[in-house]
């Protein structure tokens, strides 16, 4: 029973493998995007102080919520250039006639 349902999964994804194939490897350039969030925060020396403030929330404060918004977007970007886009198979076919 358990075995007949493992070879259905593995078929099923074989087929799904099989429809999709991978264009070429992705470029490991936009992993270096992702110091950019890593030095903005760490650099302490920027960011401790009071002044300016935002609405009478010290910059400290403010600086460090707006590297949470920014690390978020930073992450998406390089984790959508970075990762390979499966290609149908009909455009692989049409591509080696």
């Amino acid at each position: 029973m358990a075995i007949e349902k493992l070879r259905r999964t593995i078929d099923s994804q074989e087929k799904i493998n099989s429809v999709m194939s991978h264009d070429h490897k992705p470029t490991q350039w936009w992993l270096i995007l992702l110091l950019v969030p890593f030095i903005g925060v760490l650099w302490v020396p920027f960011f401790n102080r009071v002044d300016p403030q935002i609405g009478g929330i010290p910059f400290f404060f403010w600086y460090q919520f707006l590297w949470v918004v920014i690390s978020a977007f930073v992450t998406a970007l390089v984790y959508f250039k970075a990762t390979p886009r499966p290609k149908p198979v009909w455009q692989e076919q049409a591509r080696r006639e």
